[in-house]
């Protein structure tokens, strides 16, 4: 009979998550709050991408920082549970914001102008070239 009833949960319960849809919050992993924890590390890994020149620093920062706390949350009595998931999408967050970062230093630095450095020692090449004026 135990193994019935189980059955029977498992069926109202999967009816539950597909009335709910995507957005639903009856799933283990519901969608909004994992999407919701990837933005929120989004910056991170953008702040990463120019606090740290190493590329490992800047890629395992934020994953450090996912994982102390996960370790805070099962460690300290607030009630509050450690998860793997929150884990992983975290660190996903973060490897995007650094790619995010370092795409738009990329795409700056081949679109941006010549710089007043770069003028004047064009200007000195001219100068160097062109006939004493007297």
């Amino acid at each position: 009979m135990a193994g019935a009833e189980n059955l029977a949960w498992q069926a109202d319960y999967a009816a539950q998550i597909e009335a709910e849809g995507l957005w639903g919050t009856t799933g283990g992993l519901a969608l909004q709050e994992r999407v919701l924890n990837t933005l929120l590390f989004v910056p991170i890994g953008v702040v990463a991408y120019f606090a740290f020149s190493s590329w490992t620093a800047r890629l395992l920062f934020g994953p450090a920082l996912s994982l102390t706390v996960e370790a805070s949350q099962w460690a300290l009595p607030w009630g509050r549970m450690a998860d793997i998931g929150d884990l992983m999408v975290n660190s996903a967050g973060s490897v995007i914001g650094t790619l995010i970062a370092a795409f738009s230093v990329g795409a700056v630095s081949a679109i941006r102008p010549a710089t007043q450095d770069e003028e004047n020692k064009e200007g000195e090449e001219d100068d160097q070239l062109s006939p004493a004026r007297g």
